[in-house]
């Protein structure tokens, strides 16, 4: 029973794999819905002619594998026991993260960062896997890097607790500031996509392998 059920998660992996294959990461943005293009206004107060909502992106099925696999990819080696992320962006990218990383005998456990301290029951300001031992290094993820600040919230949390965090990930960089807010605490950011102006200034998502 036991090697017939690692043999049905080795296959189910092959096809997963193939199916990450067939994608192509430099129009994966646009085809998902998760990209968009208008006159839109932010949080900040600022217009923007685009917006990215990641949620059509990491909670659809078809490029859910390619999500966790990329980021997967870049933690592996990294030196980190864990992966957290502020909810509510983080949240999607940590659980494909996670299942992931078991299949590929590499097990990464999970934990995200609240807005504010649960008022009942644990009090937590962080859920999840956080590791108990403060001396162990994490990864941080987050859907999309602006000025830096959800981010920068949830490595604080995690900088409280005492883990050095030995990565920083997004899916999209706005390059609008964050990078170089997370440079100033000593923090390198790692983009899936950052944004780009191209030859007819308009602005557009460009994939890093």
């Amino acid at each position: 029973m036991k090697l017939a059920t690692v043999a049905a998660f080795e296959i189910a992996g092959e096809r997963m794999a193939a199916g990450v294959a067939a994608l192509d990461p430099n129009t994966m943005l646009q085809e998902s819905g998760a990209w968009l293009e208008g006159d839109f206004l932010l949080a900040s107060g600022s217009r923007s002619t685009f917006y990215f909502d990641s949620k059509p992106f990491t909670l659809n099925p078809k490029y859910a594998e390619f999500v966790g696999k990329y980021f997967f990819d870049k933690l592996k080696d990294s030196g980190a026991v864990a992966v957290g992320g502020m909810a509510l962006g983080g949240i999607p990218l940590v659980s494909h993260i996670v299942p992931i990383s078991q299949r590929e005998g590499h097990p990464l456990p999970g934990f995200y960062v609240r807005p504010e301290p649960k008022t009942r029951g644990t009090l937590k300001l962080i859920e999840g896997n956080l590791p108990e031992d403060p001396t162990q290094p994490v990864a941080i993820i987050d859907d999309i890097v602006t000025r830096g600040g959800s981010i920068l919230k949830a490595i604080t949390a995690v900088e409280e607790v005492g883990n050095p965090i030995v990565r920083v990930m997004c899916i999209l960089d706005r390059n609008e500031g964050g990078r170089e807010a997370l440079r100033e605490r000593g923090y390198e950011l790692d983009a899936m996509y950052t944004v780009e102006t191209d030859e007819n200034g308009a602005k557009k998502p460009v994939f890093h392998p």
